[in-house]
């Protein structure tokens, strides 16, 4: 089960995680998309090498099918959002395909969330979507994958957490 099973808000899950992409991308590769007008086009962000990334975490589930319900669920509607927003998209990216695009969750629990997002990969690349890259891919990756730019935060005190939680 990969991941980290912190109980993650929705809106604290996309804030720790924009802070660990700008540190990923600390000399300006990293592009945030807000939501607050008119949706985000299925991406919190987007970084010039192509990669893009959307942020996810499930509230209310109990069963792990719930949780694989719900994450499928979020993949199916953001990919749509990133095929009927071309338009806009091909305005916000300029010269950027996106070749990689990020479900970000806390954790998953089934092996079937891949095979979906492989399913919703191969969608997007008949699609033929000019701001898509050919060899476009979906992966669902959790923050271990950041693991670097969460110790800089948590040595920086920049979680913001209660003493008592901790976010690693």
């Amino acid at each position: 089960m990969p991941g980290d099973f912190t109980p993650w808000g929705t809106t604290e899950w996309e804030d720790h995680i924009q802070k660990v992409l700008k540190l990923r991308y600390k000399q300006g590769g990293y592009q945030e998309i807000a939501d607050e007008t008119h949706g985000d086009c299925g991406l919190e962000g987007v970084a010039s090498d192509g990669n893009a990334y959307q942020c996810y975490s499930a509230q209310d589930y109990v069963t792990p099918a719930e949780l694989l319900k719900k994450q499928k669920g979020k993949i199916t509607a953001d990919i749509g959002k990133l095929l009927n927003n071309e338009q806009e998209l091909l305005e916000i990216l300029g010269a950027v395909k996106i070749r990689r695009w990020h479900l970000v969750v806390p954790h998953w629990k089934n092996k079937d969330l891949i095979k979906h997002a492989k399913e919703k990969e191969a969608f997007v690349r008949k699609s033929g979507a000019k701001h898509i890259h050919p060899e476009f891919e979906v992966f669902i990756i959790t923050g271990d994958d950041f693991l670097m730019e969460k110790q800089e935060l948590a040595t920086a005190n920049s979680y913001g957490f209660d003493s008592h939680t901790s976010p690693v």
